[in-house]
């Protein structure tokens, strides 16, 4: 990724994660739309490639409650639905939503 931007989740890191695998399977673009974040507002909405996301954290908890929300959400976006537009602003650090996991 060398010399592209990386953008920081600060919203969506299921559907960010979810439109990552559909890529992967074949069912998606590889692209979410994001509205950047700059200075406490929307800057611009872009589509940016799965690859430039970092989440804040590690792991999608589906435990309890989380679990229904993690599946409605991934069966929308393998079913060829657009995730709702996540918010995200310039960033370094976290882990890229490739290597996110899901529990």
């Amino acid at each position: 990724m060398l010399g592209q931007p990386t953008f920081t989740i600060i919203d969506g890191v299921r559907r960010a994660k979810a439109a990552d695998i559909a890529f992967l399977r074949g069912r998606g673009p590889g692209l979410i739309r994001a509205e950047v974040v700059w200075r406490g507002r929307v800057a611009a909405t872009v589509e940016l490639a799965a690859g430039s996301l970092l989440s804040p954290k590690p792991v999608i908890d589906t435990s309890g409650a989380g679990l229904r929300r993690w599946l409605h959400t991934l069966r929308q976006t393998l079913a060829g639905s657009e995730p709702p537009i996540i918010q995200v602003e310039r960033g370094a650090s976290g882990t890229p939503i490739r290597d996110v996991t899901v529990l």
